[in-house]
């Protein structure tokens, strides 16, 4: 079920019934309204929309029967007969399924370049995200001036944890160099020199750079510092073979990458080595960063989550400062030529394929000063660079093969994201939808379901309360539901409510390997979104991926759930605008995150039977975020995948429930404070320097709810 329902008075247009001669892919795409503003000409855009998704309709069924007849020759008695004659049957039976996959990919990308186009003649709502952009700098300068300026203290307290150490490991800092202003290479080679950790070695490969100053610059450093050490190319090779050349001079445990106009901190070293002095385990460590502008002045923040291999799909966000085993880059082959540009991204993949869940540790400070200057990724995004978008889409798309993951890259703004093939034969989906049996909620839920879903191995089971059969019109629907293929109406006995207690049972009463917890209140937008959902789902201990929900009036209702926000959860962007893209893309790109709503909620029968199901002491809300605090702890991820989009109506079906229930809601509140209050104080899919609101979770936490290492009493450390 949702977390909570949203009780509070919503417009006309969002207490609009749902029943309409068209389908709600039309009413929903559009975005009636933001904000009170119309749309210019919503009638021409919604007929050209209605045009457009009939025709993706019919490719859809003529992929379908296409596929079927394939299908149908490779089981066919000639097929097997020939069988001997076709030198080369294995080929050929990849090129099918290839072709089988190039047609879904090519109505995926249809699919993917409608929206956007149709997006783009609506209401301008990135006006929103560029206002919030304009006002950050001076946000950030005042947040960095108060909470992350260091002292003379903080010194002492850095020099004092390093004396801590036993045997601190060499750190070798690789630095491919070529033509980089040289006010820019000095304090880059300067910010190695001032790291309160002292074990290290710059290791600097000049790619045969035609400035003088370069070489001149790299001598006077090598010859000031015996920690500096350079070798000088002979030709230029580009980024991947200039880091190669620096990786052989490296003598260190450890590895960590800089360029070479960017800037360490004092402090990058000494955190960055920590966690690898805590864990054998440990084989990748990544911090936040930001970035700085041609004066040094910071101007924007990157505050991460912890590590999401699902996020590192769609964006390197581990990137500024990774710190990385040696040994790990070297057995894996070191950095390859031919993904210039997005080298790094994948280092990180073929590294982090190789390291147990526990093996990616994130340091959350800003430890990196990434330099924004004209032309480059940090100041202009990935479009600086396209050879760069295509080497990570090449990247990503090896990972998958290498892991055995078939799918398909799309890009998503500056970013991208990974739509995955579902194995064949589809796993079966049980969707579970508990009912109060409003016709004007339930009917066009099931219709979506069964008409407008193009995933077919599916059952629903639609639960209610015996009492609903008292009313003529609710019998009258549920019998009809009941003579539906794919159907069935399970009645329990009148009761105090309780939507645990509900699932539970209903659950029960099904045997597929996947299970869709969905409200009565909810409307198929794309025919596509359960497809997308049980492909995140094939992957090993996944046990529930939630989908988005958007209001009909055009802003989301969940992307997600933030722990602590208002004390337990709340929804992320709740009341933003659909479209909008979110701090760094997450609103739109899918993600490990905590806990998502139950509304629509995918999850792994056997996830669900490991942990009970749904606590039924929690009977209206916080169920899902109890639920899924469960998975997390049974070793179960849980992801967030916004193509999962349906429409929803806020839980309009459940208002009742809630309304009364004050006393109640407040006593199941403190339960969950008292249950999972270290879980609740700390979300790794969210960030400790950005504050708990859910709506805006780019904004800057006051104070921040992590300290400094060194302002606790430190513990002697060695090397794991």
């Amino acid at each position: 079920m949702d977390v909570r329902a949203d009780v509070t008075p919503r417009p006309s247009s969002e207490r609009a019934s749902v029943v309409s001669d068209h389908p709600p892919s039309r009413r929903t795409t559009l975005q009636v309204e933001e904000g009170g503003s119309p749309i210019v000409a919503v009638e021409q855009l919604a007929r050209r929309l209605w045009r457009a998704e009939a025709r993706l309709a019919e490719s859809r069924r003529t992929i379908a029967e296409s596929t079927r007849q394939l299908e149908g020759v490779y089981g066919s008695t000639s097929w097997r007969v020939t069988a001997p004659l076709r030198r080369f049957s294995d080929h050929h039976a990849g090129s099918a399924r290839l072709l089988r996959r190039g047609a879904k990919v090519a109505w995926w990308t249809a699919s993917l370049q409608l929206r956007r186009r149709l997006r783009e003649r609506r209401v301008a709502i990135v006006e929103a995200e560029r206002a919030e952009r304009a006002t950050a700098p001076a946000s950030y300068a005042r947040w960095v001036a108060q909470h992350d300026t260091l002292g003379a203290s903080d010194l002492v307290g850095m020099a004092a944890l390093y004396d801590s150490f036993d045997a601190p490991p060499l750190v070798s800092v690789l630095m491919p160099v070529f033509d980089p202003p040289e006010d820019a290479l000095r304090k880059a080679i300067e910010s190695v020199r001032a790291q309160a950790y002292v074990n290290w070695e710059l290791c600097l490969a000049d790619d045969a750079s035609s400035a003088p100053h370069v070489g001149t610059v790299l001598h006077e450093y090598a010859a000031l510092d015996p920690r500096i050490r350079v070798v000088r190319r002979g030709h230029n090779g580009g980024i991947s073979e200039a880091s190669n050349s620096a990786l052989e001079l490296a003598r260190g445990t450890l590895v960590a990458l800089l360029d070479h106009d960017d800037l360490l901190r004092p402090h990058s070293l000494l955190l960055s080595v920590l966690p690898f002095l805590e864990d054998s385990d440990v084989g990748f460590v990544y911090s936040d960063a930001d970035r700085v502008d041609v004066d040094g002045r910071r101007i924007s923040h990157y505050f991460k989550p912890d590590w999401s291999p699902t996020l590192l799909l769609c964006q390197n966000y581990l990137c500024h400062l990774s710190v990385i085993r040696t040994d790990l880059i070297r057995a894996v082959g070191g950095f390859r030529k031919e993904f210039d540009g997005s080298q790094d991204w994948d280092l990180a993949l073929r590294v982090t394929e190789c390291l147990p869940p526990g093996g990616v540790v994130h340091v959350p400070h800003v430890l990196y000063h990434w330099r924004a200057i004209a032309g480059s990724v940090a100041s202009e995004g990935l479009a600086a660079k396209p050879y760069a978008a295509d080497a990570a889409r090449r990247a990503v798309e090896e990972h998958l093969v290498r892991i055995g993951r078939p799918g398909y890259v799309l890009p998503v703004g500056d970013h991208q994201k990974v739509r995955f093939f579902v194995k064949s034969p589809p796993p079966r989906v049980s969707i579970v939808v508990p009912s109060t049996g409003r016709r004007d909620l339930l009917s066009p839920c099931i219709d979506g379901l069964l008409r407008r879903t193009a995933y077919e191995p599916l059952e629903v089971v639609v639960t209610v309360d015996e009492s609903g059969y008292e009313d003529t019109a609710t019998r009258e629907l549920l019998s009809e539901l009941s003579s539906l293929p794919r159907v069935r109406v399970v009645s329990y006995p009148s009761r105090p409510f309780n939507y645990a207690l509900t699932v539970n049972e209903a659950v029960a009463e099904t045997t597929s390997p996947f299970v869709l917890l969905l409200n009565d209140d909810t409307e198929v937008v794309y025919d596509d979104w359960l497809e997308a959902m049980v492909g995140y789902m094939q992957e090993d201990r996944v046990g529930a991926v939630g989908g988005q929900l958007v209001y009909p009036g055009g802003t989301i209702y969940s992307a997600g759930m933030l722990l602590g926000a208002r004390g337990i959860a709340e929804h992320r962007y709740h009341r933003r605008p659909e479209l909008l893209m979110g701090y760094g893309n997450r609103a739109q790109i899918p993600q490990d995150v905590s806990a998502v709503v139950g509304a629509n909620l995918l999850v792994r029968r056997a996830a669900f039977d490991d942990v009970g199901g749904l606590d039924t002491s929690f009977p209206v809300a916080y169920n899902d975020i109890d639920f899924c605090l469960k998975l997390r702890s049974a070793g179960w991820r849980i992801l967030y995948v916004p193509d999962g989009v349906l429409l929803h109506q806020g839980s309009a079906s459940f208002e009742t429930h809630q309304l009364g229930r004050e006393a109640g809601h407040e006593s199941d509140a403190t339960r969950m404070a008292d249950r999972w209050r270290d879980a609740l104080l700390d979300d790794p899919a969210h960030n400790p320097n950005l504050a708990l609101d859910a709506s805006h979770p780019s904004r800057l936490a006051d104070p921040p709810r992590v300290a400094y290492p060194w302002r606790r009493s430190p513990a002697r450390r060695s090397v794991a």
